[in-house]
C-alpha cells in the first residue's frame, strides 16, 4: 500500500503524463531478504538496478 494523502509523510504523487499514469517517487520496499525497487513512469514499470548490482 502505498500513501497518497499528502498530509502524512511519506506520501506519493499520482500524475498523468501523456494520458498515461506516473508515479512519484519510486516505490523502494526491502523485507530483509528481497528488495523491490521501481518507478511507474508513463504507464510503465522502470526497474531499477539493486545495491546487489540485480536488476
Amino acid at each position: 500500500m502505498l500513501n497518497l494523502d499528502r498530509g502524512r509523510s511519506p506520501f506519493w504523487r499520482l500524475s498523468t503524463v501523456d494520458g498515461t499514469l506516473s508515479l512519484s517517487p519510486s516505490v523502494n520496499y526491502y523485507d530483509g531478504r528481497r528488495r523491490c525497487h521501481y518507478f511507474i513512469r508513463k504507464g510503465k514499470v522502470d526497474w531499477m538496478g539493486d545495491s546487489f548490482g540485480e536488476r
